[in-house]
């Protein structure tokens, strides 16, 4: 069960995931491009659940996503939720919809949040799904409500508080607690609740549990995803080192890298060294101007990407206000 949260921060758009989970084509109202992946080919069912105050048009992706995104103006916005969800093989196919429905129902469409999710199946023993959660609550005529508001701090007789600078005292309260920890394990713990209730239904002895080892009181050493990384270059031949955090050492490999396996025995320093040798200063030089080049760059890349559209969307509004002479 992984849990993210689509940002606008990171250069990403709810309508662009909307597409890659669905398989359509959607248009982003918000830098007017077309979001289509061609090659997912291996969506089973797609499905959009509302809750009962929400408009129907939101049963459109194409509607729902671009009102969603266009409620939010800061280049750091959060956009959606996303989740991505492990099927449990053992449960018949044709019972996959209905799982991922009820968990949904449950969980999320109950409290308010509009659910766009999509099962994945290529038939190659891994089934899962996706589910799109919307941030903004909504009020009893479907309209987005603000994500927080403006609360004033009282003194002890009720009466607001006059700063120095001769502005009220206030502080920022959130409309809904979505974004609170303590859903991730709600959240998680249901998904492994309803998957198990299925599961018994089928009269199968599998049951999911989402806890650590440590918690489960398991003396194991857990592994860790690979990544898509690794596995392209495992898929290409090329062989991968796993290495273990220095919490979990204990002579056995369970992360997966993207750094060649050399072999056994073997050094960078050459055959026979007992360790690897120093890097000298030029190579250390350059190893930290390739990571600011292709690591560090992103975010303020990002921030200045969006910046530049926003100045220019004002100057377009400041150009309509002002008189054409």
């Amino acid at each position: 069960c992984k849990i993210t949260i689509i940002k606008r921060s990171n250069n990403e758009s709810a309508v662009s995931a909307a597409a890659y989970q669905s398989g359509e084509k959607l248009f982003s109202e918000y830098d007017q491009e077309q979001k289509y992946y061609p090659y997912k080919n291996e969506v089973t069912h797609k499905e959009i659940l509302l809750p009962p105050h929400a408009p129907p048009e939101f049963a459109d992706r194409n509607t729902l996503w671009n009102s969603a995104e266009a409620q939010e103006k800061q280049w750091n916005s959060q956009l959606a939720r996303r989740f991505v969800l492990a099927i449990p093989r053992e449960i018949p196919p044709e019972q996959y919809a209905g799982l991922i429905r009820d968990y949904c129902r449950e969980f999320f469409v109950s409290k308010g949040m509009i659910a766009d999710f999509a099962i994945h199946d290529k038939g190659d023993g891994n089934p899962h799904a996706h589910i799109l959660l919307t941030m903004r609550a909504m009020d009893e005529k479907g309209k987005w409500l603000p994500k927080s508001r403006k609360v004033y701090d009282l003194d002890g007789n009720g009466e607001r508080i006059r700063l120095p600078s001769g502005r009220w005292k206030s502080h920022k309260e959130n409309t809904v607690d979505w974004n609170d920890r303590k859903y991730a394990e709600i959240w998680r713990q249901g998904w492994a609740d309803t998957a198990n209730r299925y599961l018994e239904a089928n009269d199968r002895p599998e049951r999911l549990d989402l806890r650590s080892y440590a918690r489960q009181g398991i003396d194991k050493i857990p592994t860790v995803h690979m990544g898509p990384a690794a596995c392209q270059m495992e898929k290409k031949g090329i062989q991968t080192i796993r290495t273990v955090p220095p919490d979990r050492r204990s002579g056995e490999e369970t992360v997966c890298s993207g750094e060649p396996k050399r072999a056994a025995g073997t050094h960078p320093a050459g055959a026979g060294s007992e360790k690897p040798a120093e890097p000298d200063r030029e190579t250390t030089e350059y190893g930290t101007l390739i990571r600011h080049l292709f690591c560090d760059w992103k975010p303020q890349a990002s921030a200045f990407f969006f910046a530049t559209k926003w100045i220019c969307r004002q100057r377009e509004r400041l150009c309509e206000l002002l008189p054409v002479k």
